[in-house]
């Protein structure tokens, strides 16, 4: 039963996490570098979006009871999948133009991070 409950809590908890931590990074960053800053967009957006990635992936790595890389790398791809998918989304929605480089960093971040879990073992 237990292992059950650690398979099914792996999706919701990086999701959560993934979205809230780099909100809280946000909130952190924004008291000490002032919003209107150049360094604002790069401190904040590509580092939150870096973090991101990997806080969806890391959390399957130490959930998962059995099968740990595999499960960090099927969280890469629905990540990645997650990414693309609503930034399409979201563009079709507002008319905007999309925007790539936060993806491609957040991606990059869940790459690197199974990377790394991956190069542990």
């Amino acid at each position: 039963m237990k292992n059950f409950l650690l398979w099914i809590s792996i999706l919701p908890i990086s999701i959560l996490l993934s979205f809230f931590v780099p909100l809280a990074y946000e909130k952190v960053i924004n008291l000490i570098v002032s919003p209107e800053s150049s360094a604002n967009l790069y401190i904040v957006t590509y580092a939150s979006s870096f973090f991101q990635g990997i806080l969806f992936v890391v959390p399957s790595y130490f959930l998962a009871p059995r099968f740990k890389e595999q499960t960090a790398l099927v969280m890469v791809f629905v990540f990645a999948l997650l990414m693309i998918v609503g930034q399409v989304l979201y563009t079709n929605y507002t008319k905007t133009e999309m925007i790539y480089i936060p993806i491609i960093i957040s991606i990059l971040g869940a790459v690197l991070a199974y990377i790394n879990l991956s190069l542990e073992n």
